[in-house]
């Protein structure tokens, strides 16, 4: 045979067995894949360099698109001596590296699912594979995750951070569509800056409202310090209890505050409409009680500007939040600057109708009388 035809007869007979490959892998015939690629791999002629260089990249080319097992994907490997560790692979390099990532993907997966079926496994890898893996009903997801400790939830979150980053192809094959969605599970406790928060609304309103009473500035910052105290730490008390109570009705809070609120203001389920709404009302109510209908407005408008507006004033530094943990819920970071406009013309507001329109209840709350 001429070169031409020597070239043309080669192509021919290597595509030929490329489809017969391909039709074994499109059957899942995996087994019969293997020994028909042994079988050609054994033909006399293909053991010329050039030609078999070319089998090579014909055969990555095609596991490169079609779907296989890792086995199998092993097989090859070592029918052909590729080993990524001693650096021994066909080209296209790029073609190569795209394969050995979908093998380390296809075998961490295949991992997780076999930590997540087996029941009889309890570590924390283990536990949120099976929380991620595993389709449940949110009252199912609550059974399972009552006994999570700090191992658990930081499993989950290198889990969820492992496929989002690292294998964001396997996201469509776990039950969930939202990989983080066990945070609405993750117990919150209550940190000093809700204290803080609490003592800076009492403090505000109460010294609105006794400001016309003790024109003396000392003395107007003593009392207000002593009053302002008091409904503070109670009501840290209240909510810490509100807190580990409300986490009973975990499951029918978040059905209700996926139902009630809209997904815009709530995109990660942080707002549960029981845990934060009972002690949000009666905060309003609490304001109310303290300057009236201004009070309340503004407490009502402070909150919804907090979450409608989300660009913040400032950045947290990590070195402040440690060395001033007690000011860190008063700290510009946490505020919208239409939320700071907002709060300085309500009391703005206040202070002049206190001036102005003493006589109507606007910044006070008249009980009725018997």
């Amino acid at each position: 045979m001429t070169p031409w035809q020597h070239d043309v007869l080669s192509g021919e007979l290597l595509q030929d067995y490329r489809r017969t490959l391909q039709a074994l892998l499109e059957q899942k015939a995996e087994r019969a894949f293997i020994t028909e690629l042994t079988h050609c791999n054994n033909q006399p002629w293909l053991r010329v360099f050039d030609l078999q260089q070319q089998w090579q990249r014909l055969v990555l080319q095609l596991l490169h698109d079609t779907t296989w097992s890792v086995p199998l994907f092993e097989r090859v490997c070592q029918a052909f001596g590729w080993d990524d560790q001693k650096g021994v692979y066909p080209e296209p390099a790029w073609m190569w590296r795209e394969l050995v990532s979908r093998c380390e993907q296809e075998s961490f997966y295949a991992h997780l699912q076999d930590k997540a079926q087996d029941k009889r496994r309890m570590s924390a890898d283990a536990l949120a594979a099976r929380l991620l893996l595993t389709p449940m009903t949110a009252t199912q997801q609550k059974r399972m995750i009552d006994g999570f400790g700090e191992n658990e939830w930081n499993a989950c979150r290198h889990l969820a951070d492992t496929l989002t980053w690292r294998y964001p192809q396997l996201a469509d094959r776990v039950a969930q569509d939202d990989l983080y969605f066990w945070r609405k599970f993750v117990p919150r406790p209550i940190y000093t800056q809700v204290f803080i928060r609490l003592w800076a609304v009492f403090a505000l309103g109460i010294g609105l409202s006794i400001a016309q009473d003790i024109p003396n500035r000392l003395d107007l910052m003593s009392v207000l310090t002593f009053l302002s105290l008091a409904p503070a730490v109670v009501g840290f008390r209240i909510t810490q209890f509100w807190a580990s109570m409300s986490s009973v009705y975990r499951v029918p809070d978040i059905w209700l505050s996926q139902y009630l609120i809209p997904k815009r203001l709530n995109p990660n389920d942080y707002w549960l409409v029981i845990r934060h709404g009972v002690p949000q009302v009666i905060m309003l109510i609490a304001c109310g009680l303290m300057l009236g209908v201004l009070g309340a407005v503004t407490y009502a408008g402070a909150l919804l500007i907090n979450l409608l507006h989300k660009k913040r004033i400032g950045h947290m530094s990590q070195r402040f939040s440690h060395d001033w943990p007690w000011l860190n819920g008063l700290h510009w970071a946490f505020w919208s600057p239409l939320q700071a406009v907002f709060l300085v013309v309500m009391v703005a507001l206040i202070v002049a109708a206190q001036h102005y329109l003493p006589q109507v209840p606007w910044t006070h709350f008249d009980l009725p009388k018997r």
